[in-house]
């Protein structure tokens, strides 16, 4: 069934049988003296997402199919405070763009669990919100303070300890 039809066809069977046949396992181990892919090819087909990934965009090329592996991250847990995303290492994934009779087009043939495997618990509570909310004033501030020349930005840490200690001696 692969073999028949154009790009776009070739790329999303490929793409539905690596994903219903393949297992995700963030932990798999590289073959010792085999090549991942191979390894992975050979074995039950289970794996983390840059072995679906490579896998589909090297059997697309096989066919003449032009294809780009793709790194990033997928959209991670909303900051209840702040209303933006909180992007963590876990977030990265890997998948294929494809060049079809529609242009590029996406394809991720990670199997759809990969996800609930790696973000069992996909809320923030207020508690994370609000220190996830001050490392991200903190860091805003800290490079704030790089763009300033030395001067300002030695008044800028004078203001900012004498702030808190007037905080921390007068708590209520």
């Amino acid at each position: 069934p692969l073999a028949q039809g154009g790009p776009e066809k070739r790329a999303a069977a490929l793409t539905l049988y690596l994903a219903e046949h393949g297992t995700y396992n963030p932990k798999a181990r590289r073959p010792p003296g085999m090549d991942p892919v191979l390894g992975f090819l050979a074995g039950d087909l289970s794996g983390h997402c840059e072995l679906f990934a490579s896998t589909l965009a090297l059997t697309l090329r096989a066919y003449g199919i032009p294809t780009r592996y793709v790194v990033g991250y997928q959209i991670g847990e909303r900051n209840p405070l702040g209303g933006y995303f909180i992007i963590r290492d876990r977030d990265a994934h890997a998948w294929v763009e494809a060049y079809t009779e529609k242009g590029w087009q996406t394809f991720d043939p990670t199997p759809p669990g990969q996800y609930q495997a790696t973000h069992p618990d996909d809320t923030t509570g207020w508690v994370e919100g609000l220190i996830d909310a001050v490392k991200a004033l903190v860091s805003g501030l800290l490079s704030w303070m790089r763009t300033l020349d030395f001067p300002m930005t030695s008044l800028a840490v004078v203001g900012l300890l004498a702030l808190s200690w007037v905080i921390r001696r007068n708590p209520g």
